[in-house]
């Protein structure tokens, strides 16, 4: 029904909900890694009657993102049935027997990700070793939304740019300071390090400044909590 009514009313519908998703490539030593990552935005009322609206981003859904990825599983391999059942993780008689189990509450795990309190310092530790943290670090910042302009796996380095969130949206000058000629971009993103360190079955998550130093400004210590509410 949206389908035939949105051809003729397209402006008339809407969900209020947005996704995007990220799909990120990245070469081994035994072939390619394929990473999804997903971020959504809903439309909310401001006010009570209900007349102004503004978008604002909601937590990324990692069903969605496994959703996709067997998708994209489907379509590369081919098989696509068997495919859905392996991300599922049933078998196929299984799927089809009609059996229910029974929900079990799984007791909360203990958190894998803590920030490190140095003075001087933006790091976090992770109970992981390297070539896990190095994934679940390239999918916290893929999901946070971070513009990941290089990496260095053998050094263990992203390459990023970040903007303050109180000038989010200001990175470039508008339409008619444009036309008048205000080139002037005084809010432009930041560039930093992402180092990840791996040793004796545990990896380091430090913010470093573009040259390599260790950044002790406010930004480095959000671009931390922001990759440790992913970790966790």
């Amino acid at each position: 029904m949206r389908n035939t009514i949105g051809s003729f009313l397209r402006n008339l519908y809407d969900t209020g909900e947005r996704d995007r998703y990220r799909t990120r490539v990245e070469r081994t030593a035994n072939g390619s890694e394929v990473y999804i990552s997903h971020r959504g935005a809903q439309e909310v009322y401001m006010d009570e009657r209900r007349e102004t609206t503004k978008w604002t981003s909601r937590p990324n859904d990692p069903g969605l993102e496994a959703e996709m990825l067997s998708r994209l599983m489907a379509a590369l391999s081919g098989q696509d049935e068997q495919v859905r059942t392996a991300a599922a993780g049933t078998t196929p008689s299984a799927a089809g027997s009609g059996a229910t189990p029974a929900p079990t509450a799984a007791p909360a795990a203990p958190a894998r990700a803590r920030m490190i309190t140095t003075p001087g310092i933006a790091a976090l530790e992770m109970d992981e070793t390297f070539d896990r943290a190095w994934r679940q670090v390239g999918l916290a910042l893929d999901r946070g939304g971070f513009s990941v302009e290089d990496r260095d796996r053998a050094a263990g380095l992203y390459y990023v740019r970040y903007v303050d969130p109180k000038y989010a949206g200001q990175e470039e000058p508008g339409y008619w300071a444009r036309l008048f000629g205000n080139t002037s971009t005084p809010q432009a993103p930041v560039r930093y390090r992402v180092a990840v360190k791996g040793a004796d079955g545990k990896s380091t998550v430090s913010v470093q400044t573009s040259t390599g130093g260790p950044d002790v400004g406010e930004n480095g210590q959000r671009i931390v909590a922001l990759l440790l509410k992913e970790l966790r």
